[in-house]
């Protein structure tokens, strides 16, 4: 059953990327919160695996491993049986036990949500895809900042354009529509 091969990843989906203490919170955030909250709650009620990836930014960072900051945010109400793969890098599986977790459970299909778009989901994605897995990525389940540059949601627009090469990207309602398995 496909279902059995399929997981849940959210990367990064951390109190100092969502209410960061200096500098913008990721774009509509509450809204992302809540989408992707919808995508746990499908997940769970199928037995999908859940598993969450945080960064740790190093010290002085709004990700500092052990500040307040680098917790998950409270809103995914992560269970004690759901893993969180900690990395370093904006790649998930780099330097990480990502792929054994995966692998360990006979994960072939990956949903991936959360942040930030054009730097971890971007990199996992396209990581993911090398690695050999079936990636769909939630078009409207993952969020960034206005660079400087290019504003957020020309971003989110952008990578969904570009990492449509490397997944398949679906809305939430959609995906829900059809089942997350």
């Amino acid at each position: 059953m496909a279902g059995d091969r399929t997981a849940l990843v959210v990367i990064d989906v951390q109190q100092g990327l969502v209410s960061p203490p200096a500098g913008p919170p990721l774009h509509e955030a509450p809204a992302l919160l809540g989408r992707i909250g919808q995508l746990l709650s499908a997940a769970r009620a199928q037995g999908l695996p859940v598993v969450f990836v945080r960064h740790d930014g190093g010290r002085g960072d709004d990700l500092e491993a052990g500040t307040a900051g680098w917790q998950l945010h409270a809103a995914l109400g992560a269970r004690p049986d759901e893993p969180v793969v900690e990395k370093r890098h904006a790649d998930s599986f780099r330097g990480t036990d990502l792929s054994a977790v995966l692998r360990a459970r006979g994960i072939e299909r990956l949903i991936l949500c959360g942040a930030q778009s054009d730097f971890c989901v971007d990199t996992t994605c396209r990581r993911a895809a090398s690695e050999g897995f079936d990636v769909v990525l939630v078009g409207d389940a993952h969020s960034t900042v206005h660079n400087g540059v290019i504003d957020a949601p020309t971003i989110i627009r952008h990578e969904n354009r570009v990492l449509g090469s490397f997944a398949r990207v679906v809305g939430t309602e959609a995906l829900l529509a059809e089942g997350l398995a």
